[in-house]
């Protein structure tokens, strides 16, 4: 399998929600670093962290923009999607639509994900939740 399709294999994860996959791409003991600035290590964590995003943003989906690669590491420029339904970094739900992009720079030892980290543009999804924090509360 080529890293393009390793990386497309975890984005499938997260469309879809079925987080028990991670079993079957990465390592038991796997870093991971979240787009929101969670950090876990290992399945179980990882699959916390991911349904817990789920639960608060409703139809998330994430889109690779470009992925490249290179050895035994990739990085991918991601954009995330969803409707805030539940608190989310301090916010309470509007049950808008917020999306952000981001940056995933996975490592990869014999053809499974090893550590993966995150960097995402937390700042502009702050402002938009507050933006929308706004514009319900002047509804």
């Amino acid at each position: 399998m080529t890293r393009r399709a390793e990386v497309a294999a975890y984005v499938r994860l997260w469309n879809t929600g079925a987080f028990e996959g991670i079993r079957d791409i990465a390592h038991a003991d796997f870093a991971f670093r979240g787009a929101l600035g969670n950090e876990t290590r290992g399945f179980e964590s990882f699959m916390t962290y991911g349904r817990s995003t789920h639960e608060s943003l409703e139809d998330y989906y994430c889109d690779v923009h470009h992925c490249v690669s290179d050895g035994d590491w990739a990085f991918a420029k991601m954009r995330y999607r969803g409707r805030h339904v539940r608190p989310l970094l301090g916010f309470q739900p509007t049950r808008l639509k917020v999306e952000w992009l981001g940056a995933a720079l996975f490592e990869f030892h014999g053809g499974k994900i090893s550590e993966l980290w995150v960097l995402s543009d937390l700042h502009g999804l702050r402002q938009q939740l507050d933006r929308n924090k706004a514009l319900v509360d002047g509804a």
